[in-house]
């Protein structure tokens, strides 16, 4: 790995939609990507605003990228951004295309699996919220649309993230 300098970095109020005098001071700095850290729909006023600034350089994100609302409203802004995002079976991404004719967007994975722990401690008996909390905090190898993981001792799910990329409007795997 080649050695990384954070050469701008800028916080803004989430209601922000001006990012004009950022991007000239982060232009004025030559970096060689961007690290887009936004919430919708700061990610595509951003975006658009830095493509507008002809900066060129290649853009990365998060998993709040992964919104085809954002992408839209970019109007290919986002072309060739690469993020990170849940790594979701192969079976999750077929059974939510043939239903919904879409790449899975943020948190469906996340909140299908949600979902489906509250049925199986519901399953097993529980019925008001610490019982389900107990039921859930018990699942140590779960298996659903983001993989088989489950909770640490520290009451944090761990499931496996990927590289994505959006390219011709789609959210693809790397």
């Amino acid at each position: 790995f080649s050695k990384i300098s954070i050469v701008f970095n800028e916080e803004f109020p989430p209601k922000e939609v001006d990012f004009r005098t950022a991007i000239h001071k982060l232009k004025a700095t030559q970096p060689d990507s961007v690290l887009i850290v936004l919430l919708p729909p700061q990610i595509s006023i951003f975006s658009k605003q830095l493509k507008e600034a002809h900066l060129g350089v290649p853009l990365y994100g998060f998993s709040n990228t992964e919104t085809s609302s954002e992408v839209r409203a970019a109007q290919g802004a986002m072309e060739g951004m690469i993020y990170t995002g849940p790594a979701l079976t192969d079976e999750f991404i077929r059974r939510y295309r043939e239903r919904y004719h879409g790449y899975p967007e943020l948190s469906a994975g996340n909140v299908y699996d949600m979902i489906r722990m509250i049925g199986i401690a519901v399953e097993h008996g529980a019925r008001d919220s610490a019982s389900i909390t107990t039921a859930i905090r018990g699942l140590r190898r779960f298996r659903g649309a983001l993989g088989e993981y489950g909770i640490s001792e520290k009451n944090d799910f761990v499931p496996s993230a990927e590289l994505k990329i959006i390219r011709k409007g789609e959210f693809e795997r790397l």
